[in-house]
């Protein structure tokens, strides 16, 4: 049997003006949501669909008129969201750190939860797709500024209509096409931010991307094999060491990034319904010196071992979409139990 992805709803018609409203705020931290001044509260009318496609929490709705505030937070800005939001009717217009920006039908705008932002929306139809920054690790050796940034180029008109095609077949998805689809727009989503980059001369060290990308490529192909080390990179891609090690220090260094690659690629193959080799397998095959060590290292980075994380479909990866999805799926299930 198909698994559909996770998704939960939140509805004025069901809950009631009032209740909506202040589940709404109880769902966007460290977002403000309220009616504009001159709203009647009786008109407020929204209907809102999340759904998860890990490490993505998309978010689809229309909603009457409202005003949105975001008072930004002391955390680093490596950590936290950025939230790609696409109009497909209506308006937003506010400003991003002091900086205007103003939406409106088929345009998309970025921003970062961490940062002060506000502005007033009319009645809209709109598409959220929230994304951690530490999925952007392995693209970007600083996280760009995006914030209030609107995308031009052919590449954000090609993530805006990707977005708005993936809102629309998000509930015929399972859970088993997650991987693909994620991978796919933040994919998209990083050609769109390093075209953002280039028009707006942010300060953005990419000098190394193309040896990370060669190296990565190698790493992948490789990954079934215990001898892959930085040593065997060298040798075989012809890297100086000093170059390897400089591409590679924001993330942590290439030893991180292998073992990186590998939990990413043995998370995949625990959570596909239809994938079912032994723990003792998907070590061998990914290149882990033995299963003890495999369990170990998923453990420590993931929060559960691999045993549990095939048989409960889920992993706790830090600042993953799936813990802000569920504190919205269990907050209505209370809710929804008064």
């Amino acid at each position: 049997m198909i698994e559909p992805l996770p998704s939960v709803h939140l509805s004025s018609t069901e809950l009631g003006q009032e209740t909506a409203l202040s589940a709404w705020n109880s769902l966007l931290p460290p977002y403000r949501v309220r009616l504009p001044i001159d709203a009647d509260p009786n008109d407020f009318r929204m209907d809102v669909s999340a759904w998860l496609l890990d490490p993505l929490v998309i978010v689809t709705g229309t909603t009457s008129s409202i005003r949105i505030d975001c008072e930004g937070s002391t955390r680093k800005q490596g950590d936290g969201n950025v939230a790609f939001v696409l109009y497909l009717d209506g308006e937003w217009t506010g400003d991003a750190d002091g900086k205007p920006f103003a939406v409106s039908s088929g345009q998309l705008l970025a921003l970062d939860n961490l940062r002060p932002s506000g502005g007033i929306a009319t009645e809209s139809r709109w598409v959220i797709v929230n994304v951690p920054k530490l999925a952007f690790a392995q693209m970007f050796s600083e996280f760009p500024d995006l914030h209030g940034q609107a995308f031009q180029s052919a590449n954000g008109e090609f993530l805006a209509e990707h977005i708005g095609s993936l809102a629309r077949y998000l509930p015929r998805l399972a859970v088993g096409h997650t991987d693909k689809f994620s991978r796919a727009a933040i994919n998209l989503m990083a050609a769109a931010m390093q075209d953002v980059v280039v028009r707006t001369g942010a300060n953005l060290s990419l000098d190394h991307s193309a040896v990370r990308a060669r190296v990565e490529r190698y790493i992948r192909q490789n990954l079934s094999n215990s001898t892959l080390s930085p040593q065997a990179i060298v040798q075989d891609l012809e890297i100086a060491r000093a170059t390897l090690y400089r591409a590679f220090a924001p993330l942590g260094g290439v030893l991180n990034f292998i073992t990186q690659c590998r939990l990413e690629a043995a998370r995949a193959i625990l959570l596909h319904p239809e994938d079912h080799r032994t723990i003792g397998e998907i070590a061998d095959v990914l290149g882990f010196s033995s299963p003890a060590v495999f369990a170990k290292t998923f453990s420590r980075v993931y929060g559960c071992s691999p045993r549990t994380a095939r048989s409960k479909g889920v992993t706790s990866l830090p600042l993953s979409g799936r813990l802000l999805f569920d504190s919205w799926r269990d907050f209505l299930k209370s809710a929804s139990s008064k």
